[in-house]
């Protein structure tokens, strides 16, 4: 199904916004660019991946990494302190890991096999 790669394109214009929304973002250039990065690449893989043809597992591995990274990010960079910004940031995160890994417990998503009929 190709509506859980415009969830992730979605949440990865969610993290670009972020950048300039969230509290954290403004404590450091380095929170604030991991954000509009971070965002930039899954807005592009989850756009990539529900406009082309079939399953990329490949393209998914790369968003799930994406995603931990971004889950991570918090306490890589300090901020998980800031008490709204913690949760929507690992929240987000978790449901972009959950739509790019269910390639791999779906692997036929995205796949037609198309049916002949025998005259």
């Amino acid at each position: 199904m190709q509506f859980r790669w415009w969830v992730v394109a979605i949440l990865g214009l969610w993290f670009i916004a972020s950048a300039w929304a969230l509290s954290a973002a403004r404590v450091s250039a380095g929170v604030h660019w991991n954000f509009v990065v971070g965002g930039l690449l899954i807005l592009a893989g989850g756009v990539l991946a529900a406009i082309t043809a079939g399953t990329n597992r490949w393209l998914a591995l790369i968003v799930s990494l994406l995603a931990v990274w971004m889950g991570i990010s918090p306490w890589t960079f300090g901020f998980q302190h800031h008490s709204k910004d913690l949760p929507i940031t690992v929240v987000a995160s978790v449901i972009v890991l959950l739509c790019a890994a269910a390639t791999y417990a779906l692997p036929q998503d995205g796949r037609h096999t198309p049916r002949h009929r025998s005259a």
